[in-house]
């Protein structure tokens, strides 16, 4: 390689590699990001973190074409067989460490998940098959993961939740990671809602619910599935119900057996029809 192109590539390595930038170097690298091939020829070159951030935008624009281009065919290619299920242990702790991938404040998956949605070599639930029971928090690559093969093969991803969430094989915060992402996938129905309500740790169960409220757009039938949860017998998930169900669903919760989640619903309660007696 010569000089000038080592040079290059040193200053794009650099320029997306900082958690914190300034203003003018957010535009200064949203137009590296955006001329990429322009500016280096061989992406073999790039830091891990420069990768993701590259990959994520020509994963996000694939009308660029980038894949089509023969030297980023071969490295996004080379990226995604790292994520090979077969081979996928050997990189399996860093997968994980999102922490230590932030540009501008944003956490970025690893470069190999990247590369694998943008050629599709490799299906997601051979991918999540090997890594699920390291998935015990919520993280960016856990969402990716999941979500991926929600989209790729949803019966499968389904399937699989039947079996080892709702069937209690998986240890509670894997099943509390398995619920979210079903919640996120929009593919939750009334009866794995109140399955979720039932689960034996309030963790998971919360984190169901937590997730299908932040989801609420997905589901034209939102309150039947927020009604599964109102008999819950946890304290922390009638807590959430009380704080965030909408208001005309508030009266579920007022003859609630918990003090904390009934004295939020009357105080939700009363503002509101004191409101409305002002008006």
């Amino acid at each position: 390689m010569e000089t000038r192109e080592k040079l290059i590539c040193q200053g794009v390595n650099n320029m997306l590699s900082r958690a914190s930038v300034d203003e003018v170097d957010v535009r200064l690298s949203n137009s590296i990001v955006k001329n990429i091939t322009d500016i280096i020829n061989d992406p073999s070159t790039l830091d891990d973190l420069p990768r993701s951030v590259i990959y994520d935008y020509i994963s996000k624009t694939p009308e660029s074409k980038v894949y089509a281009i023969p030297e980023w065919f071969k490295e996004i290619n080379i990226s995604a067989d790292m994520v090979k299920p077969d081979d996928i242990q050997s990189i399996h702790w860093d997968l994980f460490y999102d922490h230590r991938r932030i540009f501008n404040g944003e956490k970025f998956v690893h470069h190999g998940l990247i590369a694998n949605y943008i050629s599709k070599r490799h299906k997601w639930s051979g991918i999540a098959s090997r890594m699920v029971t390291s998935m015990q928090y919520d993280s960016a690559t856990t969402s990716y993961i999941l979500s991926g093969w929600a989209d790729e093969d949803s019966e499968d991803f389904i399937n699989h939740i039947n079996v080892k969430a709702f069937g209690k094989v998986h240890g509670h915060k894997v099943r509390a990671q398995l619920y979210v992402a079903l919640s996120k996938s929009g593919l939750l129905t009334k009866k794995q809602a109140r399955k979720m309500r039932s689960d034996p740790s309030s963790h998971s169960s919360l984190s169901g619910l937590r997730s299908l409220i932040a989801n609420s757009d997905l589901y034209p039938n939102y309150d039947e599935l927020l009604t599964q949860f109102m008999d819950t017998r946890y304290e922390d998930v009638a807590h959430q119900l009380a704080k965030s169900s909408p208001i005309h669903m508030i009266s579920f919760l007022l003859g609630s057996e918990f003090y904390w989640a009934k004295s939020v619903a009357e105080e939700r309660f009363n503002k509101h029809y004191e409101g409305l007696s002002d008006e």
